[in-house]
Parts: C-alpha cells; sequence; structure tokens
C-alpha cells in the first residue's frame, strides 16, 4: 500500500475568505495530507491520484506538489476536479518517477467489523504510517460514507482506506479527517 501513496502540501491563498476580513491582505495557508496513486484506462501513461477536496482547494497549480519522503522530492501536481459534496478531489502528478498504481475494489463488500486498512502522512511528519481499523458502520444518509473504529490524525486526509483480497490491498475509500 505504502508504493501508491505519496505527501500532498498545498498553498491557498485565502482569497475566498477575503470578503470576511477584507481589510487584511490574503496569506498564504499551508494545507497537508496525503493522495493514492491509481491508473485508468482512460488516461494512458498520466499518474492520478485520489485525495480530500479539503486538502487541496484554494491550491493554485504552483502551489500544488507530492512527495514521497526518503524516495523523490517533491513534484508539481495539478488539481483536475473537485467533488466537494464528497470532499473528494482528483489530481494529476507530473515527473514521479516510479509508482504502483492501487486496485480499485468494491466498497458495498464490506462487512460489519471487517478489518480495514488506512495510511497516510500525519501532521508533522515525513514517515508514513499505516494502521488497521475496523468497518462499523455505512452512513445511513447514502452518502457514500463509512464509519470506521480506528486511529486517523490530521494529515492522512485522503489516505486510503482499504481492503486485502489474495495478498494485495484494494481501495474502498478515502480518509476524511479534518482538524478542526
Amino acid at each position: 500500500m505504502k508504493d501508491s501513496v505519496v505527501k500532498v502540501e498545498a498553498a491557498a491563498d485565502g482569497v475566498a475568505d477575503r470578503h470576511l476580513i477584507p481589510w487584511q491582505s490574503a496569506r498564504l495557508r499551508r494545507k497537508n495530507g496525503t493522495a493514492v496513486l491509481f491508473s485508468h484506462e482512460s488516461a494512458p501513461g498520466r499518474v492520478l491520484a485520489l485525495t480530500c477536496a479539503h486538502v487541496v482547494s484554494g491550491a493554485t497549480t504552483s502551489a500544488l506538489q507530492v512527495h514521497r519522503p526518503g524516495v523523490q522530492s517533491n513534484v508539481r501536481a495539478t488539481l483536475l476536479t473537485l467533488f466537494p459534496d464528497t470532499d473528494a478531489a482528483l489530481i494529476e502528478i507530473h515527473g514521479l518517477e516510479s509508482f504502483t498504481p492501487i486496485e480499485i475494489g468494491d466498497d458495498t463488500l464490506l462487512r460489519s467489523r471487517q478489518p480495514v486498512f488506512c495510511g497516510g502522512y500525519p501532521l508533522s511528519f515525513d514517515d508514513y504510517q499505516e494502521t488497521t481499523a475496523e468497518f462499523t458502520v455505512r452512513n445511513r444518509n447514502q452518502d457514500g460514507k463509512i464509519q470506521l473504529c480506528g486511529n486517523c490524525n490530521p494529515g492522512d486526509s485522503g489516505g486510503p482506506v482499504c481492503i486485502k483480497r489474495d495478498e494485495h490491498y484494494e481501495l474502498v475509500g478515502l480518509i476524511q479527517s479534518k482538524a478542526t
């Protein structure tokens, strides 16, 4: 799973909040999170990643970077699409030397108390952290969100929630934790 995950660093200019405090100059807000690499037949040769919208929203193209600590330094990424209703985003990564795309799984196969595997880059750490959690319940609002019982930290947002099948991981969701 680790080879399919990158750390995301985004800088947003704060313009969206300017109407609240027009007397102050816009300041750069730095946001960190995690993204999961995948490939799709409609985009051969492109490196695509899923992350959370709250990690990359407001970031300019020049201020969106990803890296794999200890493997490769910062490379540029482009925000392709935001899905604010589900707090998801699609980004394209430019210049990533090698990567292992994760397989997309079927979250409808999740059963109560089933172990899932989560990973990410917690704030202030350059080390990838992986943990086991337990699937507890699907959201009653039918918005596709699932609830887990396990340790996830700020900075893990956008990280994978996976099931293990035949000794490989399949992506069934993204960690969506926010520091408030």
